[in-house]
């Protein structure tokens, strides 16, 4: 976790950084479609991961970031999204999802 200091920040700026977080591992995504060649198995493990990676990012700090901007708490709504368990559901969907797209893939190999 970042150390963001949410005492010295205010929740436009906690949006911007979440922002961030979640769109660099889907530009990753992007950047792998584009230039590793999906047809060796490392490709498809590596294209995989960072989809996994992405989607887990996505699924634990969009709701967050979304419930920040309506409340004005961004650590009221992180210490609630935690306490719900939304960090290991996140991990669940990714790697679900990271196991589905390796599967897709090495079965187009």
């Amino acid at each position: 976790m970042f150390d963001f200091k949410m005492d010295q920040n205010d929740v436009h700026q906690f949006t911007w950084m979440s922002w961030g977080g979640i769109l660099s591992p889907w530009g990753l995504v992007i950047l792998t479609a584009f230039f590793v060649p999906l047809s060796l198995t490392s490709g498809a493990a590596l294209f995989a991961t960072f989809v996994s990676k992405a989607v887990g990012a996505s699924v634990f700090e969009v709701p967050i970031v979304r419930s920040a901007a309506k409340s004005g708490d961004p650590s009221a709504e992180l210490t609630k999204a935690v306490k719900a368990g939304t960090l290991g559901r996140a991990g669940k969907i990714s790697k679900g999802v990271g196991l589905a797209v390796f599967a897709v893939l090495w079965l187009a190999i």
